[in-house]
């Protein structure tokens, strides 16, 4: 086989003078022209071209450089082979470090805030010890963990929203408000005393009967029982609010500072 058989695809036609040269990284091959030569691509990956074959290519070329314009042409050649090698070096490790990456930015989550009580699983029914049917009722103990890094303190909710006031969609019955629980708690014991402000900063502030502390549930025996939701916000400040604050107060506050968040379910509607 003749050697022009055995190269590269070599396309010829009339002579031009030097014009380009260039790398094309996607299919790895490099081009030019000179006036000594006729315009020719060289379509090559020398990554996978034997020491025979690449002799065939770079023999007009060698012999081209001893010419006219000679110095430039094996400058030419020289910078495409570096250049084509430093593609192919740096390449693969590129494509790794991107790799590395995503895969990092797909790793899943640490655990999330969790918030349990000992009185009832979540979903489960709320036993009536901690609903106001009772004379004296007290609020169920809770605990969570899983507690997010930089929490300094959490905020807790209670309230039941299957209630409808006003033809209002934010409505709910609020039943227990709670803020500046220190960042290292990791729970409150059950029959909290209705004190507005606690020895550890804990601040309780009213339910919707205008009453400080916790409100025991009380839905209506005629219809379903009610979703008594518990929620748990781990922020990362304090907030200086009056005892009185409301709801609305502790969630403005609250916005911009929330770190993680969990909710305990319980049912409950009243006996027949």
């Amino acid at each position: 086989m003749a050697p022009s058989e055995r190269s590269p695809e070599l396309r010829r036609s009339r002579r031009y003078p030097i014009a380009a040269t260039a790398i094309n990284p996607r299919d790895r091959t490099y081009c030019f022209t000179d006036s000594t030569i006729p315009p020719a691509t060289l379509k090559a990956d020398y990554s996978l071209l034997s020491c025979c074959q690449r002799s065939e290519i770079r023999a007009p070329l060698e012999k081209a450089a001893s010419k006219k314009n000679g110095f430039l042409v094996r400058f030419i050649l020289e910078f495409s082979a570096t250049a084509l090698g430093l593609i192919l070096a740096i390449g693969p490790s590129i494509a790794q470090e991107k790799g590395a990456d995503n895969k990092k930015a797909k790793a899943s989550p640490g655990p999330r805030l969790a918030l349990t009580s000992s009185a009832f699983a979540d979903g489960a029914v709320i036993p009536d010890k901690y609903s106001d049917i009772q004379p004296k009722y007290f609020s169920p103990q809770l605990e969570w963990k899983d507690v997010p890094t930089d929490t300094v303190s959490f905020v807790l909710i209670f309230e039941d929203p299957d209630v409808v006031f006003n033809k209002s969609a934010e409505s709910a019955t609020l039943h227990w408000l709670v803020w500046n629980i220190p960042g290292d708690a990791r729970g409150l014991p059950e029959n909290m005393p209705p004190t507005a402000r606690m020895p550890d900063g804990t601040i309780q502030g009213k339910n919707q009967g205008g009453v400080i502390g916790y409100r025991g549930p009380g839905a209506n025996a005629a219809g379903p029982r009610h979703h008594y939701t518990f929620v748990l916000y781990a922020l990362d400040t304090k907030f200086d609010l009056p005892l009185d604050a409301s709801r609305a107060d502790v969630i403005k506050a609250s916005n911009g500072h929330v770190l993680g968040k969990a909710v305990l379910v319980g049912r409950f509607m009243r006996p027949n």
